[in-house]
């Protein structure tokens, strides 16, 4: 069965909230071997990898965001008495 757009991102919301690391580890493996792959691929021509800072970035702010996400949960739980 196929799921909408909306769907999946309601499911990886759900689970980026109950799974903070995971989630951003998930991401930073991401992040790494598109660099990785990129270097690989285009060694020839201009990239380098100074080039690479934009998988950097993505990797510090997949932390970041699930840093936030998961204290936004914690104090939105907070409010509704939920723990």
């Amino acid at each position: 069965m196929r799921q909408s757009r909306a769907e999946w991102a309601k499911r990886c919301r759900a689970f980026a909230v109950r799974h903070p690391w995971l989630f951003a580890t998930v991401l930073s493996v991401a992040g790494v071997a598109a660099a990785l792959l990129m270097e690989l691929l285009w060694d020839r021509t201009m990239i380098r990898w100074s080039n690479t800072i934009p998988a950097t970035t993505l990797i510090v702010s997949a932390f970041a965001m699930t840093w936030f996400g998961q204290r936004k949960a914690r104090r939105e739980a907070a409010k509704d008495g939920g723990s």
